[in-house]
């Protein structure tokens, strides 16, 4: 069944300090497509996706990262499928961020090195190689967020998913709203930033995250099905979070609305 897996939904750094949470763990989505599995980061929610679903009935897994912020690929040295003798695509449009990724494993940062992985990495950093490799519609956005990070947006005949995890939509700087409109329309699923609340601003006004009622107004202006509130806030409790859901839940009842939590999925052919 084609479906996003939310594997890690907290921004930042993992750990909470509450007790009821949506989950404790950084970005990391999975979508699910006939024999395809992509991932999207390596934030420490990919333990648990390797951890509760088997990868090896897959005959294309693609990481696809956003960019090499810790919390986007401090996962990956625990993400047990890489100490197979299997295939895995990384894709990134910056060789930096994969030598980033790779790089935590040398013997310091982690006690193995990474002359002890045992799958069969193919780095691509070129958009169409990647398309023609996978058989997917996979286009990326420039995103207003330090560190040279992006946005995908998945496509398939049962899949049309927008994943933004890291982009400030206020006070733009490298992509205008406009833009990331355009980007957007019609897409079945965003999933978006939505760390931020008017309350933390001014303090964090050029963070690099978005005010989540920005990010309501992305999905409404382009016309999304499904907005997913995401990359959370972590000193935000489960309570806080969900009145942030149901607020923009009263601004329109044109966007179905939730917030990313871990283990949800979402069935792509419900969508």
């Amino acid at each position: 069944m084609p479906k996003v897996s939310f594997w890690g939904v907290q921004g930042s750094c993992p750990g909470s300090y509450f007790e009821e949470n949506l989950g404790s763990n950084t970005s990391c989505i999975s979508i699910e497509l006939e024999d395809t599995l992509i991932i999207l980061d390596a934030g420490t929610g990919i333990r648990t996706l390797c951890n509760t679903i088997d990868v090896n009935q897959f005959k294309q897994v693609a990481l696809l990262l956003t960019h090499s912020h810790w919390d986007h690929i401090q996962g990956f040295p625990f993400f047990s499928y890489i100490y197979q003798n299997k295939p895995l695509i990384i894709f990134s449009h910056l060789h930096e961020h994969i030598n980033g990724l790779l790089n935590q494993i040398n013997g310091v940062n982690f006690p193995l090195s990474r002359e002890t992985l045992s799958c069969n990495v193919n780095i691509i950093t070129d958009i169409n190689q990647l398309n023609n490799k996978l058989n997917i519609d996979i286009t990326t956005i420039q995103t207003n967020h330090q560190g040279n990070c992006i946005g995908y947006r998945v496509k398939s005949k049962d899949c049309d998913v927008c994943y933004i995890p890291d982009n400030q939509l206020h006070n733009t700087s490298t992509t205008s709203f406009n833009e990331f409109v355009s980007f957007c329309q019609n897409s079945k699923i965003l999933i978006h930033d939505s760390q931020y609340t008017t309350h933390d601003m001014p303090l964090k006004i050029d963070w690099g995250h978005s005010i989540y009622t920005d990010a309501l107004k992305l999905a409404m202006e382009a016309s999304v099905r499904q907005f997913v509130l995401f990359h959370h806030e972590p000193t935000r409790t489960k309570k806080d979070i969900l009145t942030m859901a149901d607020h923009c839940k009263s601004i329109t009842k044109e966007v179905k609305i939730i917030a990313a939590s871990e283990l949800k999925n979402i069935d792509l052919l419900g969508n």
